[in-house]
């Protein structure tokens, strides 16, 4: 008779982290998660940002429209004005020739404004990620965009997203080098071992099972210095790390330094240009009696008139750019998007 026997076996090993390795390669990868949501934030921010500014630029070529529809207005009266003058024997054929000119110009510098309104849709439908017009409400003023925190000298930089993700790559990299040194290090590995040996199959399956644990300690010896070099790279790596961190907290600085200086200019600026068109509309005032008394040639009103018109479109211009740097200031401070 033959004798038949069963063997089931089960082997079992793993290894020690004596030297936190697996533990430092984990939360490594937890840091890259971290900094691509800090990364991933940065981009809605500067989406959101886009998005804010061109609003204001829709607003900002609607009153150009509207401006330049009044100049063409006031033009085309002058021009009606003028001919009829000029029928009456009243005016020279220069005059007239001069308000057929302003206006021509004005008409063209209005189908400019319209075409850069539809470019300007255009732009927030591709922000938008929409293949189809969009509908937009825009208002007939401007929002009220607050300063974001302009007198900044207990204000840090902590808030911004491209920061932190270049902070974390610092952390993740240098857990990297960590792991890289102790793969140069002693490592002890653990295998458990059980069989069983029956004469049927299912007697066989580690009912009464004979094991054994086995431990052992191994140590890499020579692989041409390639461990060596893995850990230069992965330090020369952290250290590329510490620059980008550098380089960007330097923009950082910059930013909010540049959108600083720009808010106090704007400021004067607007000022200013106030003040010039407020006496730019009495003067305005004064040359339109001197006209119809005679004392004023109708070029001095053009002129003035031209004047009038273009210190409104600087002061309305001049407001847009500050409400835009505005969103540009929020968004170097970090002052992004909700998450």
């Amino acid at each position: 008779n033959t004798d038949t026997s069963y063997t089931g076996s089960l082997n079992v090993s793993w290894q020690v982290d004596l030297w936190q390795q697996v533990g430092d390669s984990v939360e490594a990868a937890g840091q890259d998660v971290a900094e691509q949501k800090a990364l991933y934030q940065a981009a809605r921010d500067t989406l959101t940002s886009e998005v804010m500014r061109n609003w204001l630029g829709l607003i900002a070529q609607q009153h150009a429209i509207a401006i330049e529809h009044r100049r063409l207005d006031t033009l085309e009266r002058n021009e009606r004005f003028i001919t009829q003058r000029y029928r009456n024997g009243l005016g020279s054929l220069e005059d007239l020739d001069s308000a057929r000119s302003s206006a021509a110009s004005s008409r063209a510098t209005l189908s400019a404004n319209r075409e850069a309104l539809a470019q300007q849709q255009r732009t927030l439908q591709a922000l938008l990620g929409s293949s189809s017009p969009v509908e937009v409400s825009i208002p007939e003023g401007y929002p009220g965009v607050l300063t974001p925190l302009a007198d900044l000298p207990e204000q840090t930089l902590a808030r911004r997203p491209d920061l932190q993700a270049a902070w974390i790559a610092i952390q993740a990299n240098d857990l990297r080098t960590s792991v890289a040194y102790k793969d140069m290090l002693p490592k002890i590995s653990l295998q458990a071992a059980l069989q069983d040996v029956a004469n049927s199959p299912s007697k066989a399956l580690l009912t009464d099972p004979v094991w054994s644990l086995l431990g052992q300690l191994t140590a890499p010896l020579y692989q041409g210095g390639q461990l060596r070099a893995a850990a230069d790279i992965a330090e020369l790596t952290t250290a590329q790390s510490y620059q980008s961190y550098r380089d960007t907290l330097i923009t950082a600085v910059t930013e909010v330094e540049n959108a600083l200086g720009q808010e106090r200019t704007l400021a004067q600026q607007q000022a200013h240009i106030e003040t010039a068109l407020a006496r730019q509309q009495n003067n305005l005032t004064q040359y339109q009696e001197r006209y119809r008394n005679g004392t004023a040639t109708v070029l001095d009103l053009l002129i003035v008139q031209q004047q009038t018109y273009n210190l409104e479109a600087q002061l309305d211009n001049i407001i847009y750019t500050r409400l835009a740097n505005r969103v540009t200031l929020g968004l170097a401070l970090g002052l992004g998007a909700e998450q």
